[in-house]
């Protein structure tokens, strides 16, 4: 099915850039919307987390804004034009994380090991997680401008993002898997993020994009998906109800499924990697559009093909 190989063709294409192409004096910026981690030696760009946390302890304290308030308004806005521009694609079909993540589900896959599904009652309670990390990233820096945190907490989802301790280990880094003995409170931070690390390589291996379920990233594409060009639509009354997109979806996401009155079925948590379109045997069921002009189309010729994906 060409999608699948069109998706999976973009996602190492977007790796190998985001991860090396630094080296080679191509970079392009500080605010793209997935994790390309700045703690990898020559990446291409910086997640927009970074850049975030650091502009949140700057709105206390105006009297140093100058140049440096500007660029950090600079880059917010290239945040929010990247993610209007293609929502959740940055998630489905760029991040290096997320690329890593379905490596995982490759390699499960491939020893028999059977992935778990959750309920979608489950995801729904697990989907505060992440808006309350993106929280911390906020109030965080925030207290420390004011005195009221340690210093040293000072961009605190950099310091145990499992994606910190992972990437830079592709560009022949090692040093972020060890324990940083600085102080107590640097010991604490990098103990919890091998920690969490290792929890989320153990979960990965039963459930497809495991860390996209607590992606502080996915929670802040959230806030901004009503200017997002890219929406996945169906049209209920061509549902023959067979419940592929649900069985295919990394996402254990079931609106698409079940939506039997709205055209508009993108939940906060689809990734657009669109399989539930490719798997759709319905001609016309489902479909991606951008800016309402409709470029992938479900089709029962295109579900047969889908069967054969890599």
């Amino acid at each position: 099915m060409l999608i699948n190989y069109v998706r999976l063709a973009s996602q190492h294409i977007f790796f190998i850039f985001l991860t090396y192409a630094g080296r080679v004096g191509l970079r392009i910026g500080f605010s793209v919307p997935c994790f390309s981690c700045s703690l990898v030696s020559g990446c291409g760009a910086t997640c927009f987390l970074r850049v975030f946390q650091a502009f949140g302890g700057l709105i206390f304290r105006p009297f140093v804004w100058g140049a440096g308030g500007l660029f950090y308004l600079y880059q917010i806005l290239i945040f929010i034009l990247l993610t209007a521009l293609l929502g959740k694609k940055w998630c489905g079909w760029i991040c290096p994380f997320g690329l890593f993540q379905d490596w995982l589900a490759f390699v499960r896959k491939k020893i028999g090991i059977r992935a778990s599904i959750l309920s979608s009652s489950a995801v729904r309670k697990l989907s505060w997680i992440k808006y309350a990390i993106l929280g911390l990233i906020v109030v965080i820096p925030a207290l420390i401008a004011v005195g009221l945190a340690h210093p040293d907490l000072n961009l605190l989802f950099c310091a145990i993002c499992p994606a910190g301790r992972i990437l830079p280990l592709f560009a022949g880094d090692a040093q972020y898997l060890s324990l940083d003995v600085t102080n107590p409170v640097i010991l604490s931070l990098t103990l919890f993020s091998i920690i969490f690390t290792g929890t989320f390589l153990a979960a990965s291996f039963y459930r497809d994009r495991f860390y996209c379920l607590f992606c502080p990233m996915a929670a802040l594409l959230n806030l901004i998906k009503p200017l997002t060009a890219i929406k996945l639509l169906k049209e209920p009354k061509l549902c023959q109800g067979c419940a592929s997109c649900r069985r295919v979806c990394p996402m254990d996401i079931d609106k698409v499924h079940l939506e039997l009155a709205k055209t508009k079925v993108q939940s906060l948590d689809c990734v657009n990697c669109a399989k539930c379109v490719a798997n759709c045997a319905s001609d016309s069921c489902l479909s991606l559009s951008f800016y309402g002009k409709k470029y992938l189309i479900s089709s029962k010729r295109m579900a047969l093909g889908a069967k054969k994906r890599p």
